[in-house]
């Protein structure tokens, strides 16, 4: 079985795309399902576009309330 080839690059502090849920959970190699969670956490930036239904979230303001919110564990 040939391994996934990721075509979009990853998220960057600097960046500017937007991105839908799907979009998130493909540049983060993620499932829909723990973005869906991600994005549902208090205080995660959105960006509501007049006329579409989906939410829209910045690249740099993901990263940013990520480096603020996101706690790693080393397991060893």
């Amino acid at each position: 079985m040939a391994s996934k080839v990721m075509n979009v690059a990853p998220l960057r502090p600097d960046g500017y795309r937007l991105f839908t849920i799907s979009g998130l959970a493909e540049v983060m190699q993620e499932s829909r399902t723990y973005v869906e969670q991600l994005v549902i956490q208090p205080g995660f930036p959105y960006f509501p576009i007049d006329g579409m239904k989906n939410k829209k979230y910045l690249e740099c303001e993901v990263c940013k309330w990520m480096r603020e919110n996101v706690r790693y564990v080393h397991q060893v």
